[in-house]
């Protein structure tokens, strides 16, 4: 049966991706040497001291942890729930992978 984000309980996106470095038997450690992260960060990411890390940070973890990308933009959704952050999220994205919006519009009605 396929996980969804519905069906778990976390409390925020360092639940998650401690549970899986858990899962991918990683220290946080090998994760920092890895994903170039400094491994204060992810520390701090994963006992709640930061509550919400940017996409930047986050999705290099997520390559890393086999996490898919849909995948940590619905936990972003679904944990943090608030319109300000989620407009944050998709202008980090556009910026990270570099796409105009005029192309993710498109895409999407195509």
């Amino acid at each position: 049966m396929k996980e969804s984000v519905h069906t778990l309980e976390f409390a925020t996106i360092g639940d998650v991706l401690k549970k899986y470095r858990k899962q991918s038997n990683l220290s946080i450690s090998q994760l920092a040497r890895l994903t170039g992260v400094h491994k204060g960060v992810i520390a701090k990411i994963e006992n709640g001291s930061t509550r919400r890390p940017g996409l930047k940070i986050t999705m290099p973890l997520a390559k890393v942890l086999n996490i898919p990308t849909d995948k940590i933009v619905e936990l972003y959704i679904e944990i943090d729930k608030r319109p300000e952050v989620l407009f944050g999220l998709l202008n980090e994205a556009i910026r990270l992978f570099n796409v105009p919006l005029a192309c993710l519009l498109h895409n999407r009605n195509a």
